[in-house]
């Protein structure tokens, strides 16, 4: 599990790996999530108007997907903790990389 700023710290980027699952796309844009730890505040996959939410699974490295979320006013950086939520599963305590 990897998360890290890109864009200028306007973005996050996740890298994981669910394993006992085939594939992780919802249909629903809040399944996943990042939660910034030292304030509870909620953060969601970047939308983009004719592609959607931004998630990828990379065939070529096995069962590693990624989801590039908005970091809304760069409230999020280097250093800090955060907690992965997909669905009803939490990831917490990782540390966020540059």
């Amino acid at each position: 599990m990897k998360v890290r700023l890109i864009g200028d710290g306007d973005l996050l980027e996740i890298r994981f790996r669910v394993q006992g699952v085939r594939r992780v796309a919802p249909s629903n844009p809040r399944y996943i999530y990042i939660i910034k730890e030292s304030t509870g505040e909620i953060f969601y996959p970047r939308r983009v108007s004719r592609v959607g939410a931004l998630g990828q699974k990379r065939l070529n490295e096995g069962p590693i997907s990624f989801v590039v979320i908005d970091n809304i006013k760069g409230k999020i950086i280097k250093g800090e903790q955060v907690t992965l939520g997909i669905g009803p599963i939490r990831q917490e305590h990782i540390l966020v990389e540059e």
